[in-house]
């Protein structure tokens, strides 16, 4: 799908591009005989097979790539329970139930925040993996199997209908029950606790 981004290509040839991409078809394929690419040669890149070498930055920007995504689309989803998290905790502070002088809401998001590091960690593995079996193109990212994309389509449309999303989507949309069942004192607690907010996060993609 991203090789048809900024291409002229709508929703339904992006979608059959990422499906079929052995497929040539009148239409799916961008017309790129007119763009003046001096030094590609792209039926070489087309048909590229071979895995790349990835070194230490390729890993790194990988990573960074998908962290940075990550956050970026599921932070919003958690500000509610970041910051009835803060305000529960100035609350106790003020009350005398706790005596943490330094509110730790910061460990409380960098344990979210870790929990989506590792996650970005397993995605780019696997990425990997995938490139140096040949199911992904090194140079297009996208998928060279039709069946490749048609399980990952079948597994990610069945776990939207399956338990474990469901019970996910529950402690994600009842940020007060969540931190009245987990919550815990201290900054080991708060990195704790979300870390498990995380947890929930990543499941209910």
């Amino acid at each position: 799908i991203v090789a048809g981004a900024g291409l002229g290509m709508n929703a339904w040839e992006m979608s059959r591009l990422a499906l079929f991409p052995h497929q040539q078809t009148a239409g799916v394929t961008p017309d790129m005989s007119g763009m003046d690419m001096p030094g590609m040669d792209m039926s070489a890149m087309a048909t590229e097979t071979e895995p790349r070498v990835w070194g230490a930055a390729n890993w790194a920007l990988m990573i960074a790539m998908w962290w940075v995504m990550m956050v970026a689309m599921m932070s919003p989803s958690a500000a509610p329970t970041i910051l009835l998290y803060a305000r529960v905790h100035r609350h106790a502070l003020a009350q005398g139930q706790i005596q943490d002088k330094l509110a730790p809401t910061g460990v409380f998001m960098a344990g979210y925040l870790l929990v989506w590091l590792g996650f970005s960690v397993a995605a780019t593995a696997l990425h990997w993996l995938l490139e140096r079996e040949a199911f992904v193109s090194a140079t297009l990212m996208s998928s060279q199997s039709r069946w490749l994309s048609a399980i990952v389509l079948i597994a990610a449309g069945l776990y939207q209908l399956s338990p474990l999303k469901n019970a996910c989507l529950s402690h994600c949309r009842a940020p007060t029950a969540f931190l009245a069942r987990h919550w815990r004192p201290h900054a080991v607690g708060a990195l704790r606790l979300g870390a498990l907010h995380g947890a929930f996060c990543v499941g209910c993609c």
